[in-house]
């Protein structure tokens, strides 16, 4: 009788590669229309599955990226670094604008290469925010991605006699992102945000050679203000 060759656990997800796009590094408030804000921050992500097999903490640093642009008084639009490629995702804040809360729904895609393959997502979620005071405001968010892999066959999955290798499914590789921060700062000058997200697998296509594994997510992010594109 054949066996399925099952593919094994990638040793990293996908958010501990060359760059990132799994923080959040921003609040469910939108960017003021016509102003550009720009966010660099870095994450340190701590695999939990690694850690709880070796019994040692493993863990990486993770740039982080991202341009937002206020395209009307109640959405705007970000473009950030997504693995080796770019991610594109826009909010709407569907709460009165002089309320201290705002909630926002996100939607976005994202394309990037990995070793020797390439990756496509789509994701969907949203984040809520508190202006506790003057320049400090609380939020949280959570996000889904979908991750469609492509790569050959690695090296170790090599067929033996009578083995047969697993197909692709097509439903790809889900990843649930959920996490909280606080900013604080001039939105019209500089913000710093401290944010902690868990990322948590979903289901998982056997016929990719990928899997995700559960992570932490620390991550420390400035957003500036680009001169004379300020809010008011």
């Amino acid at each position: 009788m054949s066996q399925r060759l099952l593919p094994l656990a990638a040793m990293v997800a996908l958010a501990s590669q060359a760059c990132g796009g799994y923080a959040m590094m921003q609040t469910a408030r939108t960017q003021p229309r016509g102003s550009v804000a720009l966010v660099t921050g870095t994450s340190i992500v701590s695999n939990l599955e690694r850690a709880s097999e070796a019994k040692t903490v493993d863990s990486g640093i993770v740039p982080d990226l991202a341009a937002r642009v206020g395209v009307s008084r109640r959405v705007d639009v970000s473009v950030s670094a997504y693995v080796v490629g770019l991610g594109l995702t826009a909010k709407m804040n569907v709460l009165p604008l002089s309320s201290k809360f705002a909630l926002s729904p996100r939607i976005g895609v994202a394309g990037g290469a990995i070793t020797d393959g390439s990756v496509i997502a789509g994701m969907a979620g949203g984040l809520v925010s508190f202006d506790a005071t003057r320049g400090v405001s609380l939020y949280a968010g959570a996000m889904f991605f979908n991750h469609w892999i492509r790569q050959p066959r690695p090296s170790w999955a090599r067929l033996q006699a009578g083995d047969q290798a697993v197909g692709r499914k097509g439903y790809g590789d889900g990843l649930l992102q959920m996490g909280a921060g606080i900013s604080a700062g001039d939105e019209r000058v500089m913000v710093v945000m401290f944010e902690y997200n868990r990322l948590t697998p979903m289901q998982d296509d056997p016929g990719d050679y990928y899997k995700f594994q559960s992570a932490n997510l620390f991550s420390i992010a400035f957003g500036f203000c680009v001169d004379s594109l300020c809010g008011p």
